[in-house]
């Protein structure tokens, strides 16, 4: 028996040539044919474009050359649109109409877009459907769900809320709120002149409450700019949004990250980088807000760095000694037993790196920070108020801490959050100090067994490098993956080849009384295997894959539970360390 072939109304075969009726034909298995075609080129009239390039060459011809899917005004998106359907999304049969772009880069596109079951605004995020940028897609679901679930679940600490996620015709798509202009936006729009001190500390106590909630959970956002800050509508409140980029601090996979004007010293120099780089970022947008322009504004790689020291004054040598980039731009100097360095002249540059160098622009009267300090605009009027050089001299001292060279000896968040240029007159409640924990190392063999519950083996799943290539069957396992606690390496094909990134965690939930009271770091379980709590594993999943009705992850007891805690610790797979603990 031949097999049967796809169903398509616009062909004639004996399935839907029922006396030849074409309204029968075209209405007959309707929900499949909206799936495989394209309905609005065959009802509607051309629409306006969205997508930069039109031409169609990938993925069927929804894609252009650049792996970008071919949009335009008024086009219908949403799990209830896709060919992968419900098996491939957050919320099931959802619909959004495109209204216009909101921008793009090398990810993808961002898009302004109606939420057709409550008309609300959103943002989505369409990323390229190349596996790179589509395994990258993957972890920015993981870490804004970690961010919505367990970091700020209600809202406080000012990063951006993810509200969908699903699978498009091979793209990773991100729904999120809708939001105003940038601060990159607002500074251009100002004239490139800089904003008041109210306002900038108003938006810098935010963006730090922001870092402090992300290194909670000891993820690094990557990319902190000016462009990344948004303002929410109508307000001066604003939210950190872009965790493309994003990583966890133990679990590090790139090392050129970071827009050039506010990259870190460590990642130009090439050493091990943590949450403290982007602490070095947020100094660069302090900065940015009062200059009205970048205050390391580097024509390129070799221009930053001098820049940097031109402002800030030479490296220690003993960071320059780490740097797995150092001998690129400084020459060694060996007096004696003792080794310095020296930045290498431009032209020695050029010539190591056959490359031809722009000129240093000179974009600052004055050179050191200190007098960038003394000097800039403080009020958006021109009055001078009578503790001006008070606020000046906090300036200076914020803006030097957390553009330390050494990550050890720069501001963290929670410190920054103190320091007496953010710090009101008013006594302010500080954000509860963490709660120590450390990660755990897990067996692939024990992820593939809670993930799949004796379904598969652990080699089986590892031969499967062609079956997870199809990007559906990929979403799929990660998001089974990520449902029970763990965060897959994307570095490869195959979710199942690395073992699951070390999602170190910790928590702002308070914790007064928990050491007296060792019953409440319990495991949540009877077995022999979870009165153990020194053993690296991960308990119970957050929702059972085969009894789950919705992927929402449901990690929260009542608010003043005290098992709140122990749960977000237990489903994450973190363990708490009593030494850690005692010594904190």
């Amino acid at each position: 028996m031949k097999p049967e072939h796809p169903y398509n109304p616009f062909v004639t075969t004996p399935r839907n040539s029922l006396r030849r009726r074409p309204i029968y034909a075209l209405t007959l298995d309707i929900s499949l044919t909206y799936k495989n075609e394209n309905i609005q080129q065959i009802t509607q009239k051309s629409k306006k474009v969205l997508s930069r390039m039109i031409e169609p060459f990938h993925n069927g011809g929804k894609d252009n050359a650049n792996y970008e899917l071919i949009i335009s005004v008024d086009d219908n998106i949403g799990s209830a649109f896709s060919k992968e359907g419900e098996t491939c999304c957050f919320i099931p049969q959802s619909r959004y109409v495109v209204i216009s772009a909101l921008g793009s880069g090398t990810f993808g596109q961002v898009l302004k877009c109606r939420n057709c079951q409550d008309n609300s605004l959103v943002a989505v995020k369409i990323l390229k459907s190349k596996p790179v940028f589509f395994r990258q897609g993957m972890l920015e679901i993981a870490v804004l769900t970690v961010l919505r679930d367990l970091v700020d679940p209600d809202n406080k600490y000012h990063t951006v809320k993810m509200l969908d996620y699903f699978l498009f015709h091979g793209h990773v798509c991100i729904v999120t709120e809708l939001l105003s202009i940038n601060l990159y936006d607002m500074l251009r729009s100002n004239k490139n002149n800089g904003m008041g001190l109210t306002f900038n500390r108003h938006v810098l106590r935010q963006l730090l409450e922001s870092l402090h909630g992300l290194t909670t959970m000891n993820i690094i956002h990557c990319d902190v700019k000016t462009e990344n800050v948004l303002l929410v509508q109508n307000t001066s409140d604003i939210k950190l949004i872009d965790f493309g980029s994003a990583c966890f601090e133990r679990s590090t996979l790139y090392t050129y990250i970071q827009s050039r004007h506010y990259r870190a010293i460590e990642i130009i120099l090439g050493l091990p980088y943590s949450c403290a780089i982007d602490m070095w970022s947020f100094g660069c947008v302090a900065a940015e807000l009062f200059l009205g322009i970048p205050l390391f504004p580097g024509e390129n790689e070799y221009n930053q760095l001098a820049k940097i020291i031109d402002m800030l004054g030479p490296i220690p040598d003993y960071l320059l000694r780490k740097g797995t980039k150092t001998e690129k731009y400084f020459n060694m100097i060996q007096k004696g037993n003792e080794i310095t360095f020296k930045i290498k002249p431009p032209e020695q540059f050029e010539k190591e790196n056959n490359c031809k160098l722009q000129e240093n622009r000179k974009y600052f009267r004055y050179k050191t920070l200190e007098q960038i300090c003394q000097h800039v605009p403080m009020h958006r009027n021109a009055f001078v108020h009578d503790n001006d050089q008070v606020w000046r001299a906090l300036l200076h001292d914020f803006l030097k801490k957390t553009l330390e060279y050494d990550p050890a000896k720069r501001l963290t968040p929670s410190e920054a959050l103190t320091h007496p240029f953010i710090k009101s007159k008013t006594k302010q409640e500080l954000l509860t100090l963490p709660l120590p924990l450390v990660p755990q190392d897990v067996p692939l063999e024990d992820v593939v067994r809670k993930v799949y519950g004796g379904q598969y083996t652990l080699n089986y799943l590892q031969s499967r490098d062609r079956f997870f290539s199809v990007p559906h069957n990929y979403f799929t396992a990660f998001i089974r993956s990520l449902k029970c606690g763990y965060v897959m390496n994307i570095l490869h094909i195959n979710p199942f080849h690395f073992k699951p990134l070390k999602v170190i965690g910790r928590t702002t939930f308070s914790w007064h009384n928990m050491a007296e009271d060792e019953s409440l770091i319990s495991w949540g379980s009877s077995n022999s295997d979870s009165e153990d709590p020194s053993r690296a594993r991960s308990a119970s999943s957050l929702q059972s894959p085969s009894t789950s009705q919705s992927p929402r992850l449901s990690l929260r007891p009542p608010p003043n539970d005290p098992r709140r805690l122990t749960t977000m610790v237990r489903d994450f797979g973190y363990f708490v360390s009593h030494e850690r603990y005692n010594n904190y």
